[in-house]
């Protein structure tokens, strides 16, 4: 038996699914920060991955405040390449030495006073 239920749902549900990947695809960590870079969301705090420069700027999730990167460190270790060290550089910025190969893929670890330690993964 033909219901309008049974004609017009399916046809409903498939508009429905075909919406779903641009409402998934609509919150990610594509996003560009004020430095040009990729922002990365880790618990309270926002990174902002700018490769060109070797860098990561730090930013608190909640205000968008910088945090000061004087007294933070850390380590970016990149698959297949070892570990490099991040040291403190321009205000809320951490650098590490050496530039990730495209196609690489890299996690870093991010120590800051009196917070819980930050992690992330960066794929160029």
């Amino acid at each position: 038996m033909n219901t309008p239920f049974n004609t017009l749902f399916p046809k409903l549900f498939l508009v429905a699914l075909a919406g779903l990947p641009a409402a998934v695809l609509a919150h990610g960590d594509a996003a560009t920060g004020a430095h040009g870079g990729t922002l990365i969301e880790s618990g309270e705090v926002v990174l902002e991955w700018i490769g060109a420069r070797n860098t990561i700027c730090l930013s608190d999730h909640g205000s968008g405040a910088p945090i000061p990167s004087a007294q933070a460190g850390g380590r970016i270790i990149v698959a297949g390449a070892g570990a490099q060290e991040l040291t403190p550089a321009d205000g809320n910025c951490l650098r590490y030495p050496t530039a990730l190969a495209a196609g690489s893929k890299a996690v870093v670890s991010i120590r800051l006073p009196g917070r819980p330690p930050v992690q992330a993964r960066l794929e160029p």
